[in-house]
């Protein structure tokens, strides 16, 4: 999980994941976005990472994936992505 701050990228968390399918979310509590993440099978999410939201504007999202050896081009696919806001 990452996020860009004056046109800078931060690192917040670097997970290694063997599984090809996963499925991420991002949720907003207490003034903080956490990147949440599970596997097939699981019910319960996994802490990615967290962060503040941003002082100035609105928060924007991004969905970027790096993984595969160095030799090779990198893809990756989103299936049913949504963005849903609860208030």
């Amino acid at each position: 999980m990452g996020r860009e701050e004056d046109d800078s990228a931060i690192t917040l968390s670097i997970i290694p994941i063997e599984s090809t399918t996963a499925e991420f979310r991002l949720t907003v509590r207490d003034g903080r976005i956490h990147g949440q993440y599970r596997f097939p099978g699981e019910d319960e999410w996994r802490e990615g990472g967290k962060c503040d939201l941003p002082v100035n504007g609105s928060p924007n999202i991004s969905l970027q994936a790096y993984q595969g050896p160095a030799d090779a081009e990198h893809w990756a696919r989103f299936d049913d992505l949504r963005v849903e806001i609860v208030e």
